[in-house]
């Protein structure tokens, strides 16, 4: 599936944590499981928002709605109070941060005290909303709409000389001098419009909010284990992608895990696992585990947790050492690439304007006012009017407003994309439709771990699934879709750049906005780069400027 993914994306650096630092605090642990054809691999993620679990944050965004609504602050709702509530749809709307449509107000069935009384306590006010929809972690799924990939094709056209249908090291490796010429703005930059001028169309991509991970398309190759029930359905999806022989168990052959992890689960020592010993399979150590802050202004880091013997675990062995400031994992015939996205959430204070603008100096709507074009404000009379006078004064929407902000810096969001198996979208690291001299540079040595014979070459059928799994806080990404091609080549932002990386000095000598300072952007001498480029790459990175810029002050103090 593919991603609709927002401008403000930041990828992370990833470090090794040791064995002996915290692996997390209660309750911030999310397990995901990624179906690939062999077996399925593990992967936890502590999610923690100023040192907290993300599962209690959300709880404190439950508690903000709840002491809205309880009015007279006796600790349950009443019939009057639950009125106001927002409907499971609104909900889900109000956490993501778009227009909140009209609806009924919410029916709470399945509490006692809802039929007996007409109250409802805070604990069955939160079970009713962690079932809608928008629980703890919001879970979206997007992929790449089916069509035409005209950038890849013609990226083969320009690099593939010899037209053997397959992409030598010698030609990724010049494959910035090759596309060299395609540069027309001089920008250093070859932009898709560029590489393709006759189709610069951007591939268009479907997104899909899941409720905690249920109701995805059957060949997703993605498991969001809910923290309840987790293990029967975890070994329920697991014996149907594995189970070849259709027997209700996994043999070795069929769940190729290493000997003793196998040994450790077939309990009943048949050689082959039933859906009860699948069931203990995630208590197990996982395949990657890593701990995530996700507030704003948090590191820009991944910390990968090692195991409980404190090696790497699993697939954190297969990182590579790349430093485009991505963590990306080769598997078979996969990418699987882990990134943070920056909060963007901001409440549309345009609200107030247009509710000034028709309320006039009264600063009150009438009902009668209220439903009228542009009708923005029928579903908040029921929402924000909070003493039932059927009017919605200013004060009562800058108390929505407020509100509605709590939600939206309360909620953790995972957006798991599917990019497909397309050369572009692989070389293009970033997503930011162009191939910037870095991308280019490392073009082979990021392909080479799917030369599985060491032929020298990638095939076009070798070019790996990409997935990104982008973890996020604040507004959710449905309904986003990737940075279109800039049009006479303005310069786009990066999906993943983290725009205040490096010294000032280094921002503005960026011009092209590609995440380095090349030679030409350069405005100081050739020693003076040659001095700061420490790796001798031809580009100076964030990280070689502040080292630099670090050692300029102290020589200056």
């Amino acid at each position: 599936m593919r991603a609709a993914v927002p401008l403000v994306i930041l990828l992370m650096w990833a470090r090794s944590a040791s064995a002996a630092e915290p692996r997390g605090v209660p309750g911030d642990a999310q397990d995901l499981v990624l179906f690939l054809e062999a077996r399925p691999c593990l992967i936890r993620l502590h999610l923690q928002i100023r040192g907290r679990s993300f599962r209690q944050n959300w709880n404190e965004t439950v508690g903000n709605l709840f002491r809205y609504l309880d009015v007279d602050r006796d600790g349950a709702l009443s019939e009057k109070e639950a009125a106001l509530a927002p409907s499971k749809s609104q909900w889900v709307q109000l956490m993501t941060g778009v227009n909140v449509e009209p609806d009924s107000a919410p029916d709470f069935p399945d509490t006692t005290d809802w039929f007996a009384k007409k109250r409802i306590t805070r604990s069955q006010f939160e079970v009713y909303y962690r079932d809608s929809g928008a629980g703890a972690l919001q879970i979206e799924w997007s992929w790449r709409n089916e069509g035409p990939d005209a950038p890849s094709a013609a990226l083969m056209q320009h690099l593939d000389k010899n037209k053997d249908g397959a992409l030598s090291k010698a030609e990724l490796l010049a494959a910035a001098s090759t596309l060299a010429s395609l540069d027309i703005n001089g920008d250093e930059l070859i932009q898709e419009q560029e590489l393709n001028p006759l189709n610069g169309i951007s591939p268009t991509f479907t997104t899909r909010a899941a409720i905690d991970g249920r109701s995805l398309p059957k060949s997703f190759p993605f498991l969001v284990l809910p923290a309840e029930s987790k293990s029967v359905e975890m070994a329920e999806e697991m014996l149907r992608r594995h189970d070849k022989d259709k027997d209700r168990h996994l043999s070795r052959a069929e769940f190729p895990l290493d000997g003793k992890a196998f040994d450790r689960l077939d309990a009943d020592r048949d050689g082959k696992l039933s859906a009860a010993e699948l069931a203990e399979w995630s208590k197990l150590s996982p395949d990657l585990e890593a701990a995530i802050a996700l507030e704003p202004g948090a590191a820009q880091e991944i910390r990968l947790l090692p195991g409980a013997d404190g090696k790497p675990n699993r697939l954190t062995a297969l990182l590579p050492t790349h430093r485009d400031g991505a963590l990306r994992i080769p598997l078979a015939e996969k990418q699987l690439e882990l990134a943070r996205s920056a909060p963007t959430a901001r409440i549309r204070r345009e609200l107030l304007k247009q509710f000034d603008d028709l309320a006039g100096k009264d600063a009150v709507l009438a009902e009668k006012k209220i439903y009228q074009p542009p009708f923005v404000f029928v579903a908040l009379l029921r929402l924000a009017d909070r003493d039932g006078d059927n009017r919605l004064t200013r004060q009562e929407l800058v108390d929505y407003l407020d509100l509605q902000e709590k939600f939206l810096f309360r909620t953790s969001y995972l957006t798991v994309v599917d990019r497909g198996a397309s050369l572009f979208e692989f070389l293009d690291a970033d997503h930011d439709r162009r191939l910037s001299p870095r991308e280019l540079r490392t073009a082979w040595s990021r392909l080479s771990a799917w030369d599985r014979d060491k032929t020298g070459r990638i095939e076009k059928k070798r070019i790996p699934q990409q997935f990104q799994m982008i973890l996020g806080y604040g507004a959710g990404r449905v309904g986003t879709l990737d940075p279109q091609p800039p049009s006479n080549f303005a310069q786009p932002m990066s999906p993943f750049r983290n725009g205040s990386g490096g010294p000032l000095w280094f921002r503005k000598m960026d011009r092209n906005g590609d995440g380095d300072v090349s030679q030409t952007e350069f405005l100081g001498t050739a020693e003076q780069f040659r001095l700061i480029d420490a790796d001798g790459d031809g580009l100076i990175d964030p990280t070689e400027a502040d080292r630099a810029d670090e050692k300029i002050r102290k020589k200056s103090r």
